[in-house]
């Protein structure tokens, strides 16, 4: 069952490798973590490592090795956030927020490891998974609830890289083909010719300007967020890269935004 959506990253993490079948000996290697013994994190697709110092003294390097999600999963997952306008809104926010843990899961897109998903190595005698892959592991829970991109990044996937996803998943999800206009023969006949009805003629008052409403008020300011048109309709399909397409007509928006405001409050001529 999905965890609710205020969990953390972080939490969401040690839950997922405990359900994996590692909450036994994950508890090992908090000590570690706490007490500062750990650190040099390095995240790349599929691996995640980090320093620790072992029995002496002796430097380790514990590594954790994680099934990267396929190309098709990938897609599947921009998909289903796209299909949750609030996850959209916030992944265009540049957020990745843990309701996306639930909302990939029913997609059968699971980004949190399962079972058989995740394994290990460290150069200590101990039997894997060791308190130092452990410590390792709430070393990456810390760094997830700074960074939650890092979680994409371990399962195959970087920032930008999942935002060229989803730019795709929006193309795809345009028809391919604009609907035809219905053939001249196939329109219904028009109906027989019969005096043109005239309009009635204005009153004589019609171009004369009446008093308008007393408490009527337009506040014209800029929207709460940047291009929010730009956002929801994304990138068009000619355009390279998509991932590119805010970043580069955001500025023109804001110019005019701001232009528009000089001209209404007349702070000064606009060119």
């Amino acid at each position: 069952m999905p965890k609710p959506a205020k969990a953390s990253w972080g939490v969401l993490w040690l839950d997922g490798l405990a359900a994996a079948g590692w909450g036994a000996r994950l508890k090992r290697g908090a000590a570690y973590t706490r007490e500062g013994q750990i650190g040099g994190l390095q995240v790349q697709p599929g691996q995640a490592a980090a320093r620790i110092a072992g029995a002496g003294g002796a430097p380790l390097q514990p590594r954790l090795a994680v099934r990267p999600l396929s190309a098709r999963e990938w897609a599947t997952a921009a998909e289903a956030l796209l299909a949750a306008p609030d996850l959209a809104a916030a992944l265009d926010a540049g957020e990745w927020p843990p309701a996306a843990a639930g909302v990939l899961a029913e997609a059968s897109v699971a980004v949190l490891p399962g079972a058989g998903e995740v394994d290990s190595d460290c150069g200590c005698t101990e039997r894997q998974p060791c308190r130092h892959v452990a410590a390792l592991c709430y070393l990456f829970a810390e760094h997830l609830e700074r960074d939650p991109w890092l979680l994409p990044l371990l399962r195959g996937r970087s920032r930008a890289a999942l935002m060229d996803a989803l730019a795709e998943a929006r193309v795809r999800l345009v028809p391919d083909e604009p609907v035809s206009p219905m053939p001249a023969s196939e329109l219904p006949a028009p109906p027989a010719s019969a005096p043109t009805p005239q309009p009635p003629a204005p009153p004589a008052s019609f171009w004369e300007a009446g008093a308008g409403p007393a408490d009527f008020y337009v506040e014209i300011a800029a929207p709460p967020q940047p291009a929010p048109l730009l956002r929801q309709l994304g990138p068009p399909p000619f355009w390279t890269p998509p991932a590119a397409f805010a970043a580069q007509l955001e500025p023109a928006y804001a110019a005019v935004t701001a232009a528009v405001l000089r001209l209404v409050h007349g702070d000064g001529d606009v060119d």
